[in-house]
């Protein structure tokens, strides 16, 4: 008889009904890595591989109760926040989650849908994702979403380079730039800690099948920092584990599959 107690985490993001991405691709990639994925969905959306169609809010109270309840049985281990549309629920959210100490917190902060559904405005975004940086977590924005939290403009940033070189970042906690829209063959994550840049490439694979990569990548982070893997390592692990499973991907013959 197996008595010891599994890795939890607990996933704060949103529905997406396809299971490509969201909480989903969360409880997913969790179960993939042996541990176990709580959560409290955010928001509802109705969605496929080609566009988004309708999303609904999650009231305030009812995804702090989600949080409340959880946290009154289950330790957490590591925390994921995906998608947060409504500001009015930060800093609610923010008193909840600082009462668990010294656990990782890895927020992929998501501005708009691989199918370009775009969730609020830039200064709704960039409000969002300032107030949760005072939990000192780790983000892990495409390069999109790094240039349009720092508010950079398109004239900017538009490199590896510019990226390495940039002191511009005033959140808190520590970046990770994932770069699979950059390059053409290689898939470029750049961490960013203490002023300090390490760039992880690794090739990319042939396929349509990478909805739900971000949350994937994100989630599988937090479970490897769960475990207690230093950053860097854990990047190496998720990264390695990221492109197993898109050599795995379901084949729906689908213009964009899911990634698990």
């Amino acid at each position: 008889m197996n008595n010891i107690r599994p890795i939890t985490i607990l996933s704060i993001a949103g529905s997406d009904n396809s299971s490509g991405a969201g909480v989903q691709a969360d409880l997913k990639t969790a179960k993939d890595l042996n541990a176990y994925c709580l959560n409290a969905i955010t928001v509802v959306t109705s969605q496929n591989s080609t566009r988004f169609y309708k999303t609904f809010e999650i009231p305030n109270d009812i995804i702090l109760s989600q949080i409340k309840t959880l946290i009154k049985e289950f330790r957490i281990d590591g925390i994921k926040i995906g998608l947060l549309t409504n500001k009015s629920l930060v800093i609610s959210l923010i008193r909840i989650l600082r009462t668990l100490k010294g656990v990782p917190i890895v927020v992929d902060p998501i501005f708009q849908s691989s199918t370009n559904k775009q969730f609020f405005s830039k200064s709704d975004y960039r409000y969002i994702y300032e107030k949760i940086s005072r939990l000192n977590p780790i983000f892990t924005p495409n390069f999109y979403e790094f240039k349009t939290l720092l508010n950079t403009g398109s004239g900017k940033l538009d490199l590896i380079e510019d990226i390495i070189d940039c002191e511009a970042i005033k959140f808190k906690g520590k970046f990770i730039i994932t770069g699979g829209d950059i390059d053409e063959k290689y898939s470029s994550d750049i961490l960013i800690d203490s002023g300090r840049k390490y760039v992880f490439k690794s090739r990319k694979k042939n396929t349509f099948n990478t909805h739900g990569s971000g949350c994937c990548f994100s989630t599988a982070l937090t479970v490897f920092l769960a475990r207690g893997e230093e950053i860097k390592d854990a990047i190496r692990l998720s990264k390695k584990y990221i492109n197993k499973i898109i050599g795995k991907s379901p084949k729906f013959g689908l213009r964009y599959g899911p990634i698990s």
